[in-house]
């Protein structure tokens, strides 16, 4: 989509994807609302870090979308000072998840950092309960609510980097508005709908900012003049050379429920 925005002077703003390929180059209308998976991979290696865990191993599904991610998670962990034990290419449909756990059990890693999503990340997680025990860490995109259910009591104990805030807990103004409006809505209060709440509440400040006369120059001007948005309690930064606005990113983890656990 980037060359199309590029051509039709239209503004791009909020993607679901972390990807670093959309990261490398300015794009002068497009405005990312989320933190890079390279953001989320350094929280994690930080996070294993502190409590001794360096030597760490990547399992990633084996398609050509997860590989600039591989490269970033590899680079990223050695910058940490930790070091990478392997990483194992795992199939689309998880077919190999057995093995895959059983090779990297032999080498002893102390975390296993999981770039997968759909039934090779669910199918990976089972065999890696089974066959390893390590604790798994891995994307915000990777495990939804279906892949939690699918999971059941496999996935306790999972950690998940978030680049979405907690949206159960109402401590700062934006969860509370968001939780009164979901009540009102009689709608479940999850990330997926927290992130597109967020994501309206930075695209109402940008159209505020592009003045009387919105055109989508105006609004791409608008969005960089948002160099302090808070938006109850959480903050974005933009600027003429800056689209990216956050690096936001905590660890949650798995409950005993499916639930998450800051």
């Amino acid at each position: 989509m980037l060359p199309y925005v590029a051509e039709k002077r239209v503004p791009l703003i909020a993607v679901l994807s972390g990807s670093p390929a959309l990261r490398t180059q300015h794009h002068p209308y497009f405005f990312t609302t989320t933190a890079s998976y390279a953001d989320e991979v350094a929280r994690m290696v930080r996070n294993l870090k502190a409590v001794g865990s360096t030597d760490i191993a990547i399992v990633y599904q084996n398609a050509e979308f997860n590989r600039p991610t591989l490269a970033v998670a590899e680079k990223v962990i050695r910058e940490e000072g930790a070091k990478v034990t392997a990483s194992r290419p795992l199939e689309a449909n998880g077919a190999d998840a057995v093995a895959v756990a059983q090779g990297l059990a032999a080498l002893r890693p102390h975390a296993v950092i999981m770039i997968a999503s759909g039934p090779s990340a669910t199918t990976y997680v089972k065999a890696h309960r089974a066959h390893l025990g390590v604790p798994i860490y891995t994307s915000s995109v990777s495990i939804g609510s279906s892949g939690l259910k699918a999971l059941g009591d496999d996935a306790r104990g999972l950690a998940i980097s978030q680049v979405i805030p907690y949206p159960w807990r109402a401590t700062t103004p934006l969860a509370r508005d968001f939780n009164l409006e979901m009540e009102k809505l009689g709608k479940p209060v999850d990330y997926d709908h927290f992130a597109g709440y967020i994501n309206a509440r930075v695209l109402i400040a940008g159209l505020r900012a592009a003045g009387k006369q919105i055109t989508p120059v105006s609004l791409k001007e608008g969005m960089e003049k948002l160099s302090k948005l808070d938006v109850g309690g959480h903050t974005f930064s933009y600027s003429p050379d800056n689209h990216h606005g956050t690096n936001f990113v905590e660890i949650t983890v798995v409950g005993p429920n499916g639930n998450f656990i800051r």
